[in-house]
């Protein structure tokens, strides 16, 4: 996101845009292609690698919210790179 602050110093919007857009898109797509295969291995590691078979569950339900946890980390860091910081914490403070 090094390039958020970089075309905002050019004063390019539309670039600046692009590049938060392009971020998010593809981490959320990478992130839930990875939240995918766990949740189809989670019976694996819950029950080979933790050796609790009962917490297979709660995984699942964990590793859906890695997307939007990966999407949330992009958008914060866009802020940052706007020099927005006020609202960044807002949002940590808000999420978190």
């Amino acid at each position: 996101m090094r390039y958020v602050s970089y075309y905002t110093g050019q004063g390019s919007r539309e670039k600046t845009k692009g590049t938060i857009l392009y971020g998010i898109k593809i981490l959320f797509i990478v992130s839930l292609i990875i939240a995918i295969i766990a949740i189809v291995i989670s019976p694996f590691i819950s029950q080979d690698i933790f050796e609790r078979p009962e917490m297979n569950s709660y995984l699942k339900i964990l590793l859906l919210s890695l997307p939007f946890l990966a999407v949330t980390v992009v958008f914060n860091a866009s802020l940052n790179g706007l020099k927005l910081i006020k609202h960044q914490v807002l949002a940590i403070n808000i999420l978190h």
